[in-house]
């Protein structure tokens, strides 16, 4: 069980340099043309260990990428844990400089200590809270006391799982601007994304 673990572990790195690299390189082209951050999901036990900001500062320095460019995307149930090592990583990234975002906040435990300790900078509110949005007058309340809390706290709110026109709509209503899912773009292939760039610059 052990083997198998130290195994995955450096399966886990290994993938998690290979996404680091390939999304650094493509991007440092992209930004020549559009002006907009990348967000990336790393494997989170890479995130979080002491040595990764060094070695995340080393990259962007190498593909000329600037570190305010760059938003880490983390999952919310990761920041449950009261390891203090977690904290001092997430300050040191801070520290360098990039943006750090909070995925699926509010769906499995909201690490609001680590909010309130830490330089996140942006939460990402489950898509439990975006079904049925339009109909749903709890979901509605429940976004907009988010949207004031991060507001209280200068944090960016994206709200995810926004899939169509009619949600949007009553997003706009609620005063909340930002939002993620289907109805805005689909996933894409790396071949697509330059034109849907295009498309959204303009």
């Amino acid at each position: 069980e052990m083997l198998r673990s130290l195994v995955g572990s450096e399966m886990c790195i290994r993938d998690s340099l290979y996404i680091l690299h390939k999304a650094l390189s493509q991007y440092s082209q992209w930004q020549k043309q559009y002006d907009f951050k990348l967000h990336l999901n790393l494997i989170l036990g890479d995130m979080l260990t002491q040595g990764f900001s060094n070695l995340l500062k080393e990259e962007l320095e190498f593909y000329g990428v600037k570190a305010n460019n760059l938003v880490l995307e983390i999952p919310e149930p990761a920041l449950k844990s009261n390891d203090p090592s977690i904290r001092e990583s997430l300050k040191s990234l801070g520290r360098l400089g990039v943006k750090l975002s909070i995925k699926n906040f509010g769906g499995q435990g909201a690490g609001l200590l680590l909010i309130k300790d830490t330089a996140i900078q942006e939460l990402k509110l489950d898509r439990v809270y975006s079904q049925n949005l339009t109909e749903e007058t709890a979901n509605q309340a429940i976004v907009q006391a988010a949207d004031a809390f991060c507001q209280r706290l200068g944090i960016t709110m994206i709200v995810d799982g926004i899939e169509n026109k009619n949600d949007i709509e009553t997003l706009k209503d609620l005063g909340v601007h930002r939002y993620q899912g289907m109805s805005y773009c689909p996933p894409l292939k790396e071949e697509d994304v330059s034109e849907a760039l295009v498309k959204l610059s303009q």
